[in-house]
């Protein structure tokens, strides 16, 4: 039987957060603002605000690529900088 109750939502985990500070950083330095880059990378500004606010559910890998490539980089070099920070001591 299927519960009506609401499922909470899946937390983000580290490597989530890791991928959207990589992301504002680079739009940081872009000079662009993220509603622009939102545009660019053709995600809506809702879904672009919940992802900047750190909010579940985390993104998809076709939105880190398109954010990525927005920026002018790749969803692959995005997800193996945020590795590596997580990897630092």
């Amino acid at each position: 039987m299927l519960s009506d109750m609401p499922r909470a939502a899946k937390p983000l985990q580290p490597l989530d957060v890791e991928v959207v500070k990589v992301l504002q950083e680079m739009i940081d330095a872009s000079g662009m603002s993220r509603a622009q880059i939102a545009i660019a990378a053709r995600i809506g500004n809702n879904r672009s605000g919940r992802i900047f606010r750190f909010q579940s559910p985390g993104m998809t890998a076709g939105e880190i690529n398109s954010l990525a490539v927005a920026l002018g980089s790749s969803g692959s070099e995005i997800l193996a900088l945020a590795e590596a920070r997580l990897r630092a001591p």
